[in-house]
């Protein structure tokens, strides 16, 4: 039997929307459709009706909440500053030190300063290992949405 090529684009449809859901339900999905019979239209509203049924439950939890609200919308525009002070800095030594030859002024020895932009380097490691570690811990199976937000808040600096 021939299938018309919108029938493939929807069956190519199902089977990403299925990727969706998890292993065994995305089995038993499959599965139903063959036995029944299903055509690709009606197969495709009921695999996305039951991904969004499933995506909309992991909303209803505090969790995922407190990581689009904490995260997202608190700690990473402070993370997205944090980066570009220390990235500011950097560029200042290396501008300086590449005009000049010189270490620049900043009131420190030059050990001092390298103390310095190490511990923040380190800090700012630290704090986006810890942030993402959290924001996957808190997200679960809503982080598709919950990650790529954090992501734009540490692009730009606020």
């Amino acid at each position: 039997m021939r299938r018309s090529p919108m029938s493939r684009l929807c069956w190519w449809l199902v089977d990403i929307a299925s990727r969706l859901l998890d292993p065994g339900e995305r089995a038993v999905v499959r599965g139903d459709f063959a036995e029944s019979g299903e055509t690709a239209g009606p197969a495709l509203r009921g695999v996305l009706g039951l991904v969004l049924r499933r995506q909309a439950a992991v909303w209803i939890d505090w969790r995922p909440w407190l990581a689009l609200v904490g995260l997202v919308g608190i700690a990473g525009p402070r993370l997205s500053e944090a980066t570009f002070l220390f990235n500011n800095a950097i560029n200042q030594q290396l501008i300086v030190f590449r005009m000049y030859g010189v270490h620049p002024e900043t009131g420190l020895t030059f050990r001092q300063d390298v103390f310095c932009l190490v511990c923040m380097a380190l800090a700012l490691a630290s704090w986006s290992w810890v942030s993402g570690f959290v924001l996957g811990s808190l997200s679960g199976r809503g982080i598709w949405f919950t990650g790529p937000m954090f992501y734009p808040s540490l692009a730009t600096p606020s």
